[in-house]
């Protein structure tokens, strides 16, 4: 995007505030939501993530050992 930006001739400045604002308040939101998630549902919410990951890990590991 920068590189995009410098050729255009626009500030890279406002862009990158504007962007680095939205992070900042997407980060917040998603703690916010953790923690209310994480009293409602307790340690459920745990093992729903460690299934995730490995079914995560499990896709990777097929997809490299069958379509390499």
């Amino acid at each position: 995007m920068g590189a995009t930006l410098s050729f255009l001739g626009v500030p890279v400045l406002l862009p990158a505030a504007i962007i680095g604002v939205v992070t900042f308040l997407l980060c917040l939101f998603g703690l916010h939501f953790g923690r209310a998630a994480q009293r409602h549902f307790e340690g459920s919410l745990q093992a729903v993530a460690g299934v995730i990951l490995i079914l995560i890990g499990l896709r990777i590991l097929l997809q490299h050992a069958l379509f390499a």
